[in-house]
């Protein structure tokens, strides 16, 4: 959970030195503690699918209690997955998208 508070201060008061410099330390600890870099990397993740779920919805023009009934699922997950709080499997990304006849596209890069 460090990287979470970690990540937690990168918020709209933070300049982009202070950016910088977080992801500077992050990357610094990664090579140092694969922990923490296992942890970080998750985190990544889930903030990506963070914004994937809150765009798709924002883009049906649903509220997330709507989008989550519409999807078949409590309003507590959708929140939980847009503000990066869960460990979201592809399973569950894909089944969200088909609802919504989108198709989930992954690749590596």
């Amino acid at each position: 959970m460090e990287v979470l508070t970690m990540l937690s201060k990168t918020n709209k008061t933070m300049g982009m030195n202070d950016m910088k410099g977080l992801n500077e330390y992050a990357e610094q600890r990664s090579i140092k503690d694969p922990t923490f870099k296992k942890e970080l990397d998750q985190q990544r993740i889930n903030f990506s699918a963070a914004a994937l779920v809150r765009d798709l919805r924002k883009s049906t023009g649903l509220s997330q209690r709507e989008f989550a009934k519409r999807v078949g699922k409590p309003q507590s997950t959708i929140f939980k997955i847009e503000s990066a709080n869960m460990n979201v499997s592809t399973g569950l990304l894909s089944e969200i998208g088909a609802v919504l006849n989108k198709k989930l596209v992954m690749e590596y890069v």
